[in-house]
């Protein structure tokens, strides 16, 4: 009698389930606890035979079975690999802004991968952030990128958004004078190009004024004044220029003079006239009666000789131009 002996079960293991990244890689094995003496081939399906290296592009099932040295063939045994989703995210839309104007350039959503999320910010080339959202204020044109990865094998994807800065103009002005005397009168124009702006707004150093092309502005005060021109764009956008000492006001002189005597009585009428205007006086001219005009004189110190027959109150006048060509004229009654 021959007996025939059922050979025992052959059991064998293999790696668990694992995901990997898109681009990563999986390391299949697998193993018996009957295989005492490591005789065992074990083979994986479409593969070959003995632990393998796989970078599937989507999940997969691999099988495995083993083979005794007697070729006895095993169960098969199942390994799913699965793969993380490819990175996904959104950014900001493209935009246009007033130059130097703040603006936050944002990252969206997130997704996929390993999990990790690593952001990485560039201008130029130059990289600058590696914040999800970033804080800018740019002053001209530029694309910003920013690069999503998540630490692992997945590809990397990069997402840019268009930042264009409105191109500041040329800020012109002209004035009818630069300098002049209390009170002084000027004219200020906007001659910037028309298209470039909406709106002027001016401020002239003692006075403001807005909407207008043209001001009309007179200084009733001495001083060396700033002169500011700001344009308003037709996005909004608002572009300060300023004129350093750009407008200079004289005061204006003071004319003053006394003479002597002060009171007189005909025929005693001859009288000295004493100018004591201050500051650098560079012309004077004397009107001895501004009424009549019984006489002129130019020099600083004058003597004059009114009527000496008829007594009455003589208005006589002083005008003085001083070193800055700055004018004034005083009147005084003289009593004879």
């Amino acid at each position: 009698t021959i007996e025939i002996l059922e050979p025992p079960v052959i059991a064998i293991e293999a790696v668990v389930d694992t995901t990997i990244c898109i681009g990563g890689t999986a390391l299949l094995d697998s193993w018996s606890a009957t295989d005492l003496f490591n005789n065992y081939s074990y083979t994986w399906i479409d593969l070959g035979t003995g632990p393998q290296s796989v970078q599937p592009l989507s999940n997969q099932v691999y099988q495995v079975f083993a083979t005794t040295a007697d070729g006895c063939l095993s169960p098969t045994e199942a390994v799913v690999v699965s793969i993380y989703d490819p990175l996904s995210f959104m950014v900001s839309d493209d935009t246009f802004v007033c130059q130097d104007s703040p603006l936050v350039l944002e990252t969206i959503n997130p997704n996929g991968g390993f999990g990790g999320i690593n952001f990485s910010w560039t201008v130029n080339g130059n990289p600058f952030s590696s914040l999800d959202e970033v804080l800018i204020s740019p002053s001209s044109t530029n694309e910003y990128c920013v690069t999503f990865t998540d630490g692992c094998e997945t590809p990397a994807i990069t997402e840019c958004i268009l930042v264009e800065v409105e191109e500041t103009p040329t800020i012109s002005l002209f004035s009818s004078s630069t300098y002049g005397c209390v009170p002084h009168e000027v004219v200020f124009e906007n001659q910037s190009n028309d298209a470039d702006y909406v709106n002027s707004f001016w401020d002239v150093g003692d006075a403001s004024y807005s909407g207008a092309s043209v001001v009309e502005h007179i200084y009733e005060e001495a001083g060396l004044y700033d002169v500011k021109l700001t344009l308003e764009s037709a996005f909004g956008c608002f572009y300060p220029q300023i004129f350093s000492d750009y407008m200079q006001v004289y005061p204006s002189p003071n004319p003053e003079f006394s003479h002597d005597p002060y009171v007189t009585t005909i025929p005693e009428t001859v009288i000295e006239f004493i100018n004591l205007t201050e500051g650098i006086i560079v012309e004077q001219m004397w009107v001895f009666d501004t009424l009549n005009v019984l006489g002129i004189s130019t020099e600083v110190n004058p003597t004059f000789e009114f009527p000496a027959t008829q007594g009455g109150i003589y208005p006589v006048s002083l005008y003085v131009i001083d070193f800055n060509g700055c004018e004034a004229t005083l009147v005084n009654n003289v009593a004879i």
